[in-house]
């Protein structure tokens, strides 16, 4: 097993709260992505990264910006913020279409 990576964690939060918070189950949205339960656990685990489309993809499912789901993660443990929401005025704009 690998080290997890701690970028790759904080993303892996994010997703999963934005998960929880669009209502969908890990197989739901594991389902709409095409990839099994596991591996999306896995990325919401920090155990795997999760490449640029599958990013993508994630974002357009949850109706949000790419960018956000980065919105003020660092490498920096005592910076991080996975809480941390986009400016309203960012919220819902989508740019993958």
């Amino acid at each position: 097993m690998t080290a997890r990576n701690r970028v790759d964690v904080a993303i892996g939060i994010r997703v999963r709260k934005l998960r929880q918070r669009s209502g969908l189950s890990a197989a739901d949205m594991a389902s709409r992505l095409g990839i099994g339960a596991d591996d999306l656990i896995q990325f919401e685990d920090g155990m795997r990264r999760i490449g640029a489309r599958l990013l993508a993809e994630m974002a357009s499912i949850f109706g949000v910006p790419v960018w956000s789901i980065f919105y003020r993660v660092t490498t920096d443990v005592e910076d991080d913020d996975v809480d941390a929401e986009p400016p309203p005025a960012e919220r819902g704009k989508n740019t993958y279409h």
